[in-house]
């Protein structure tokens, strides 16, 4: 066998998950804005069920779903990277966190366009069959 390389091992596989859970629970206690994405995609989901969109649309707010947790999580990586290597205030590492913040923001931002552009005819159709 070549030198560093293992033997493939389902067992070592899923001890892995074992990393996935514990980055999810550091995300959940120790990331506010990651508690607030989490709840919000929780909510359209249901929303989702509720007001029955269509498979196309369950695909675009899964992807944007996604999109979003997945930049808070790469996010949330690049700021303890940069806490860890400069502790100290400075004025890059500050550009770099503000930059990942701004991505997470924007993804953030066209999720809710998109979700308006879903659910609001499907909104205002409900209002409207109450009156």
């Amino acid at each position: 066998m070549e030198r560093g390389k293992k033997k493939f091992s389902i067992k070592e596989r899923l001890l892995t998950f074992k990393h996935v859970s514990s980055g999810f629970k550091a995300l959940w206690l120790e990331e506010h804005n990651a508690r607030i994405h989490i709840i919000t995609s929780a909510v359209v989901i249901a929303l989702g069920f509720f007001l029955d969109i269509s498979i196309v649309e369950w695909f675009v707010i899964l992807i944007l779903i996604g999109m979003v947790l997945c930049l808070e999580i790469v996010n949330t990586a690049i700021e303890n990277i940069c806490d860890y290597i400069s502790p100290e205030w400075h004025k890059t590492i500050k550009k770099i966190k503000d930059l990942a913040a701004a991505a997470v923001f924007l993804a953030a931002v066209i999720s809710v366009v998109c979700g308006v552009i879903i659910f609001l005819p499907r909104i205002c159709d409900l209002i409207s069959s109450l009156e």
